[in-house]
């Protein structure tokens, strides 16, 4: 292996000095206008000095999406590898993009099923490892909803306004999944991840966005075991928590409200009639 390994790198040297050469030759010609003359740019494993794509180390899962895991790099803690479920972490499958700023891609393999991104500061709403079907731990979750009543407002209208930004540029991501949402306690903002191109979507922002701080893709479960004194705490928390972001919206000319019951998504019509306390009973697990 070692033997291998080395020969690997002879060959990747070799070509880098012969590219350096062809590059040198290439500027020194006289007989093409500047404009057009060719430079091949070399090929290299190496990003800004610091990272060489062929030697990454996967470390562990410190985040996990709908369709991805995302993983620590080892001896980059800048940086993380987000996996897509069923594919392998292959550096040698790896290779610099062109970098996106509001995906914070550097490098990743053509279908982009492994990329390597840089990492935002913060921690997911709910924890590390959320996943919509787990068992409710109430014992964790009202101390959760406590720390994010905490967050100052100017954080929550922050959010607001990256999510029109990336809207109105073409962007979108889940934001019925917690862990999509990372708060920076240090900043005081919100960073946002798994962002992806998405055709034909409205650049708007409606209270269903929000529906993330409160748990919204998982309160229905919890409703559905929890004895009566607990469901009245789950309908007060959820009821303040939407007053107060419409309150949000109103002082920056943004009507947020409740929408109206819509049977292809089960999560808003349940949240819709917890707020008002109507045929909540509808709504449970069965």
């Amino acid at each position: 292996m070692k033997i291998l390994e080395l020969g690997k790198t002879f060959i990747r040297k070799t070509t880098q000095i012969l590219q350096d050469k062809i590059c040198n030759y290439s500027a020194k010609r006289k007989y093409l206008p500047p404009e057009i003359q060719i430079r091949p740019q070399p090929l290299s494993d190496i990003f800004d000095g610091q990272i060489n794509l062929r030697y990454l180390q996967r470390g562990e899962a410190i985040n996990e999406g709908r369709s991805a895991v995302v993983y620590d790099i080892l001896d980059h803690p800048d940086l993380v590898a987000r996996i897509k479920f069923g594919r392998r972490f292959k550096p040698e499958k790896l290779s610099f993009k062109n970098a996106d700023p509001n995906r914070h891609i550097i490098a990743g393999t053509d279908d982009f099923s492994v990329t390597i991104m840089k990492k935002l500061k913060g921690y997911p709403l709910h924890g590390k490892h959320w996943q919509i079907m787990e068992d409710p731990q109430f014992h964790v979750y009202f101390p959760q909803l406590e720390a994010i009543k905490a967050i100052p407002d100017e954080a929550f209208i922050k959010y607001y306004e990256d999510i029109l930004k990336l809207r109105q540029m073409g962007y979108d991501f889940d934001t019925n999944n917690p862990n999509n949402i990372l708060y920076d306690a240090s900043k005081k903002i919100f960073n946002l991840v798994d962002i992806e191109p998405v055709k034909g979507i409205k650049p708007e922002v409606t209270i269903e966005d929000f529906y993330p701080f409160i748990d919204g893709a998982r309160l229905r479960r919890y409703y559905s075991i929890c004895t009566d004194p607990t469901r009245k705490t789950i309908q007060q928390e959820a009821r303040t928590f939407l007053d107060r972001i419409a309150d949000i919206g109103k002082r920056i000319g943004v009507n947020l409200k409740m929408k109206d019951f819509d049977p292809d998504n089960p999560i808003p019509p349940f949240l819709t009639c917890l707020y008002h306390n109507k045929k909540l009973r509808l709504y449970q697990s069965r």
